[in-house]
């Protein structure tokens, strides 16, 4: 296994950086990093920052994910959390969609 981001105590499998360093966008990379930590149902229903009582991902987690990302494909972290936040708002949506039928 392999740190994420140098000191953050944060590993993920060398294939997986193989993976993500190879997505064509930063969004991607940081989605498919993501899904390496959390099932599509763990992340129904979190949030980026737990406001509103919602649960919220390891902010090692995130943080080494922003880092990871914006070294490797120099966009900024805010597009990367807009991103991360469609993501949580889809899984949620899909989540309450499949109970509802």
């Amino acid at each position: 296994m392999i740190e994420l981001s140098p000191g953050s105590g944060v590993y993920v499998f060398d294939k997986h950086i193989e993976q993500a360093v190879a997505r064509k966008s930063a969004t991607s990379c940081a989605a498919f990093l993501l899904n390496c930590f959390y099932t599509n149902q763990e992340m129904a229903g979190m949030n980026l920052t737990g406001a509103n009582g919602k649960p919220c991902p390891d902010k090692d987690i995130i943080d080494s994910i922003l880092a990871f990302t914006m070294k490797k494909h120099g966009c900024t972290a805010a597009v990367l959390k807009a991103s991360l936040r469609n993501k949580f708002a889809a899984n949620t949506s899909r989540a309450r969609k499949a109970t509802d039928n």
